[in-house]
């Protein structure tokens, strides 16, 4: 498939996810063919990754493991009800 019937595909598994705080939110698809692209959620404290390299892992507490830890295990709980396998 071309690269707009892949990100459509994509767009359509997103859109079936069942809300939950822990999975960001599918906003839109923009069909451009010239450009297409998935509209996300803006997430206001950037990604999980950015936050740990700019805290660095090893300066974490157990607190803030675990939080982190437990938020994963119920966003992809919430994927696995949804039918949907991440794979990145």
């Amino acid at each position: 498939p071309d690269e707009l019937e892949s990100l459509l595909s994509e767009a359509d598994v997103m859109a079936s996810i069942r809300l939950n705080k822990n999975v960001v939110k599918l906003v839109g698809v923009c069909r451009d063919d010239a450009a297409p692209a998935i509209l996300m959620e803006f997430c206001p404290r950037g990604s999980l990754s950015n936050f740990l390299r700019q805290k660095g892992g090893d300066k974490l507490s157990e607190y803030e493991m675990f939080k982190f830890a437990y938020g994963t295990v119920e966003g992809m709980i919430a994927l696995a009800r949804s039918g949907v396998v991440h794979r990145d």
